[in-house]
């Protein structure tokens, strides 16, 4: 069984010895797509045994990706990029690639758990890195793409650390501006495309622009094709960006509207509990600050009791498999949910803010 690891890189010689180091005694053969870099990179990666082909850049993260699959001679890829680590401590790479070769044909895909830290918060996602060449994995859109294959996803207790976003102002502000170009690229193509719209309030979000946020995931979620659980439990952070916006701009009518619109879908959504509860100590809501809080310790009790595991023979139970970021597991969250209600049980007063 050879494992194939697949990368399109650009000027990327800082983060590339991390990048390298966490793979080169898992897999088999390295294939890096060069999109134009002008820095050490090709020289790096060649440095640790890569197969470097360059290309230019077509302004399409998924015909690259693509790209790169076309030189892959192994049966299963892993696509990783440059400014993340792969953290594998609980399997060898030996017991990893003696259980790709035994799993269920039916399993096209593995999935990791992807971590990054941004301004203090740590958050957290599973996504499918791992793939069976025979499944047909093809990449979907030009930024914030998706691997579309034939079969299920079993997941596993690999991480990846994502570094993207611990750039300089500069860098930040160009990468931010590549993305937001690349999507808006994608919604003059396609205006009814509701996965660009997500990305662009997320954009939004993050650049603090309260009311393209608002417009944007509104836009999203009424062009969501299906309100079925599969496809909300990934968007429902829409309502939780939405909210956030509403109680930036003042508006803590809206702000509550869209957090109880969201938890109608999942009463148990970690990140809408605690700005409900949040949004409740603020308003001197007594009792909804301390319901709200002991929902928000209940969702993080279910969120922490999904085991996973590396052995992965079968696939993983879809059914509680919440495919999106989780903002306020962290220690830090947790412990303001508690003096929000220690507030509340002490008799202490909210803001009334709104």
């Amino acid at each position: 069984m050879k494992l194939s690891c697949c990368m399109i890189i650009r000027d990327e010689e800082e983060n590339l010895p991390r990048c390298l180091d966490s793979i080169k005694d898992l897999v088999d053969e390295l294939i890096v797509v060069d999109t134009g870099s002008v820095d050490r990179s090709i020289e790096i990666a060649k440095s640790y045994g890569a197969k470097v082909f360059e290309h230019p850049w077509q302004d399409d993260f998924a015909f690259h990706r693509n790209q790169s699959f076309g030189y892959a001679s192994g049966s299963w890829v892993l696509v990783l990029d440059a400014d993340e680590e792969l953290i594998a401590e609980n399997v060898t790479a030996e017991a990893f690639k003696s259980r790709l070769g035994k799993i269920h044909k039916d399993i096209a895909a593995l999935a990791v758990n992807i971590k990054e830290e941004r301004e203090g918060t740590v958050t957290s996602w599973p996504g499918a890195r791992f793939f069976r060449m025979s499944a047909n994995p093809i990449y979907k859109g030009c930024v914030h793409n998706n691997c579309h294959y034939d079969g299920m996803v079993a997941m596993t207790d690999i991480e990846i650390i994502h570094y993207g976003y611990h750039l300089s102002p500069e860098k930040m502000a160009a990468k931010q501006k590549r993305t937001t170009g690349l999507l808006e690229k994608r919604i003059n193509q396609d205006p009814d495309d509701y996965n660009a719209l997500y990305y662009m309030a997320q954009m939004a979000s993050n650049a603090k622009k309260f009311d393209d946020v608002i417009k944007y995931a509104s836009k999203c979620l009424n062009l969501l094709p299906e309100k079925k659980k599969r496809n909300l439990q990934f968007y429902a952070t829409l309502y939780l960006w939405g909210a956030q916006a509403y109680l930036a701009l003042g508006d803590g009518g809206n702000a509550l509207a869209w957090i109880d619109k969201g938890l109608e879908f999942n009463p148990m959504d970690v990140d809408l509990n605690f700005l409900l509860t949040n949004l409740s100590v603020r308003c001197g809501w007594k009792d909804r600050t301390i319901s709200a809080g002991e929902t928000y310790f209940e969702a993080i009790k279910q969120v922490e009791s999904k085991e996973v595991t590396s052995k992965f023979e079968n696939p993983y139970d879809m059914k509680g498999f919440i495919p999106r970021t989780m903002y306020f597991l962290g220690a830090v969250h947790q412990n303001e949910v508690k003096k929000w209600m220690t507030i509340s049980t002490g008799g202490g007063n909210g803001t009334n803010s709104f």
